[in-house]
């Protein structure tokens, strides 16, 4: 199977486990890249690929968790295949999404690994979808996630604001209406410098599952997974292994 929502897709096999990575604001799908060199058969790394980024470049953002949760559940509903999840950031919220509509048509992940981001109750402690460009631009200096090159032209950045825009506005507006803890098991992952998803928003996440929990925190900041990426991706393995 081959979706421009889910890539990866076509390489899997009979036995596979398909590990659906979901992105922060404004990541793509090459955010994942090191992540399929480093993780073996029978995972398959499928990032998902928003519109509006890399090769979607000029579709239009969606603006919508529950429209992006509808496309990528249909797809994963004609899979075979288990599956884990994984979301970092704006990522898991829509990984939340994802894994309640699962449910509701009769499947579920294996596992879900949540990573910097509070539990869905708590709103987002600072916003910046909603500033003035100017403004927007000066609060995207301090996020780390925001590729240098892309900052300092500005002709690129004009091309890639809307996206931003809209991710940002996606995450910081999004609201959970159902609480309700999913079934599958959660890990939870965060870093001690990330000051809007700290040990004890990671640990919260215990609550939203009616199975296995576990956490661990990291030394870092909000790209923990990619300061740390050697020493995170053994983690994320030991979580899949454990459930395998």
């Amino acid at each position: 199977m081959e979706t421009k929502l889910i890539k990866g897709l076509e390489k899997i096999e009979k036995n596979d486990i398909v590990v659906i990575c979901l992105p922060h604001a404004g990541g793509g799908a090459s955010f994942f890249n090191s992540w399929s060199k480093y993780f073996k058969k029978p995972y398959v790394i499928c990032p998902v690929q928003l519109p509006g980024r890399e090769e979607r470049i000029i579709e239009k953002p969606m603006e919508s968790m529950t429209e992006i949760a509808s496309q990528i559940v249909e797809i994963l509903m004609t899979l075979e295949n288990d599956f884990i999840l994984f979301g970092h950031s704006m990522g898991t919220k829509m990984l939340f999404e994802v894994e309640k509509l699962l449910e509701k048509n009769g499947r579920m992940a294996k596992l879900a690994v949540v990573s910097a981001c509070p539990p869905p109750d708590r709103l987002e402690s600072e916003k910046i979808a909603h500033l003035p460009e100017g403004r927007f631009i000066e609060a995207l200096l301090n996020y780390d996630g925001i590729p240098q090159v892309l900052l300092e032209n500005r002709q690129l950045l004009d091309m890639f604001l809307p996206m931003l825009k809209a991710d940002f506005r996606l995450s910081e507006d999004y609201v959970c209406e159902d609480n309700t803890p999913i079934k599958c098991p959660i890990c939870a992952m965060g870093a001690n410098q990330d000051y809007d998803a700290l040990e004890p928003a990671i640990k919260a996440w215990e609550s939203y599952t009616q199975d296995d929990f576990s956490y661990r925190m990291f030394e870092g900041t909000h790209f923990y997974i990619k300061e740390k990426e050697q020493e995170v991706l053994s983690q994320i393995k030991e979580y899949f292994d454990k459930v395998n």
